[in-house]
């Protein structure tokens, strides 16, 4: 079973704190409804969110982002719910947000942590011969890649 959330469907505790509403809001009261409703709905969301995660167990963990705030502040969640001999994936374009993660993963004792980059060159077939195609991209960023053996 695959679950996949958006960073804004975490728990508020588990993100870096956003700042505060502008106090002089000038919306009307039908759109101030509608906005708390909407909170009220996401709210609801992350409460179930919360629970399931906090009850449920993971064979494996994806994750993509693309800032190393992000990362940071997931991975204790992800290493709280990963069963034992659990793969995590974490995928982002730039290799520099994948540093301290991969520093933070060896030093809480996961092992084959491994960051490698995903550039796949793709190949041209034609009748009896095999190359690689001239005009292709040279970088699609970088996999760091760990498993958690537990006791």
């Amino acid at each position: 079973r695959l679950l996949t959330f958006s960073l804004g469907d975490l728990p508020p505790q588990a993100l870096p704190p956003a700042p505060p509403f502008y106090a002089g809001d000038d919306r009307t009261p039908e759109q101030l409804e509608l906005h708390r409703q909407r909170h009220e709905a996401r709210e609801a969301r992350r409460t179930l969110l919360r629970s399931w995660m906090e009850a449920a167990s993971f064979t494996s963990g994806v994750l993509v982002a693309n800032a190393q705030t992000d990362i940071m502040a997931l991975l204790p969640h992800f290493a709280a719910t990963l069963q034992g001999s659990a793969r995590l994936v974490i995928y982002c374009p730039y290799r520099e947000c994948l540093l301290q993660p991969f520093q933070w993963l060896r030093q809480a004792g996961w092992v084959d942590v491994q960051l490698t980059d995903s550039w796949l060159r793709p190949y041209q077939t034609a009748e009896g011969r095999l190359h690689p195609e001239m005009s292709c991209t040279s970088h699609s960023g970088y996999l760091l890649t760990a498993l958690l053996v537990r006791k």
